[in-house]
């Protein structure tokens, strides 16, 4: 199997709500009931809490952090061999805040294209020679974050100091891109950019959504995105946050690789 026919495989599992993770066991799921006294905190300013009626009275809710890119500096880790909860990796790295990244293998390697300088990659995926529809790409130079939507884009990986893609692309130029409702649901995150080149941070905080529905709750909110990629989702996800006296807790199972977050 090419490489690129590995990605295109991993993209439609992930399209069908497949997750690439490992799956915890039902007695670690108890972070997810835990969340409820979340609720009761003040969060930081930059962050608000969102609530989502599904169908039949089903709900989920999630944190949506904006990050202003002149106060935050943006970065990616990885550790196959190790992977940890993203509370022990922000402990770890001494990042502000970190959260859960690319989906991956078995042995923790990314399941996708994955380049963090000054480390080679870890993947043996190499860089796709054709775009592909709902491929994301999350980019990052000089701390800043960009995102790319494949085939549309043509984002050119050495440009930038660390790369990665994921699936899939959420929202392109404003449109919600997932058609199809496969019924699947599961915890989510993802990253986000408005029209003034604004990040935010979406992240599931109670409930389940599939990625249609993900989809088209993302297109109908405020900020008015215009680009929006999934990341690795399920028991994966995950987000600390220490930011001076204010702190977020969303405990994630253990990861090999994450984004890390720092005050500039």
């Amino acid at each position: 199997m090419t490489n690129w026919l590995a990605l295109t495989l991993l993209g439609a599992l992930v399209l069908t709500g497949w997750d690439c993770s490992v799956s915890l066991p039902p007695t670690n799921q108890a972070h997810i009931r835990a969340n409820v006294r979340l609720k009761e905190e003040v969060l930081p300013p930059y962050a608000s809490r969102r609530f989502y009626t599904i169908e039949n009275n089903e709900t989920a809710n999630f944190l949506v952090l904006k990050i202003e890119p002149a106060l935050w500096s943006w970065g990616l880790a990885e550790d196959p061999a190790k992977p940890k909860s993203v509370a022990a990796w922000r402990e770890a790295s001494g990042a502000t805040a970190v959260l859960n990244a690319a989906y991956f293998t078995e042995s923790g390697e990314p399941s996708g294209y994955w380049k963090n300088t000054p480390t080679v990659p870890v993947s043996a995926i190499s860089w796709p020679k054709k775009g592909s529809g709902y491929t994301g790409t999350v980019m990052i130079k000089d701390g800043a974050l960009a995102l790319a939507y494949l085939p549309s884009d043509a984002p050119d990986p050495a440009k930038s100091d660390a790369i990665f893609l994921t699936f899939p692309t959420l929202i392109a130029d404003g449109r919600p891109l997932v058609e199809k409702e496969t019924g699947l649901k599961s915890r989510r995150t993802a990253l986000a950019e408005d029209q003034s080149g604004t990040d935010y941070i979406i992240i599931t905080e109670e409930g389940i959504v599939s990625l249609h529905q993900f989809s088209r709750w993302l297109s109908e909110q405020p900020e008015r995105f215009t680009r929006a990629v999934n990341l690795d989702g399920g028991p994966s996800t995950g987000l600390s946050l220490k930011d001076g006296g204010e702190a977020l807790e969303i405990p994630s199972a253990p990861v090999p690789n994450v984004l890390l977050l720092r005050r500039r």
